[in-house]
């Protein structure tokens, strides 16, 4: 039986599994991580994690906002998938100015659609 995983769990997850990637990015999609552990690991050195990160709805604001300037396309692209990122952040105005033209183009295609919750197909691109 699946046990759903508490603050709590999450946070040990973490504290125990510090060079466990996989069990790493599990905890950054989870929405239930506590905000300071969602900031730790958007430094981390792994870029899936920071893309797991960065897809997470509750990772704070000013993280978001420093992820929307990650050197890794991989890792903006997942600020895209953040079904709570405001249309008027700073983290996707800079996705809207972004060096890559598949970014700009699904930050474009999110404002067409009207916004926030209103994310494109993902296999349109």
């Amino acid at each position: 039986m699946y046990k759903e995983l508490t603050t709590e769990d999450l946070e040990e997850q973490y504290n125990n599994n510090l060079d466990n990637d996989s069990i790493l990015e599990r905890v950054a999609l989870n929405y239930k991580t506590p905000k300071q552990i969602l900031s730790k690991l958007s430094i981390h050195d792994e870029k899936k994690i920071r893309r797991a990160v960065a897809a997470n709805k509750s990772t704070p604001d000013e993280v978001l906002e420093l992820l929307s300037q990650d050197d890794s396309e991989t890792v903006r692209f997942g600020l895209l998938f953040n079904q709570e990122l405001e249309t008027t952040s700073k983290a996707f105005q800079n996705l809207l100015n972004d060096e890559s033209e598949k970014i700009r183009n699904f930050a474009i295609k999110i404002l067409q659609k009207g916004g926030k919750g209103k994310w494109p197909d993902i296999q349109t691109y």
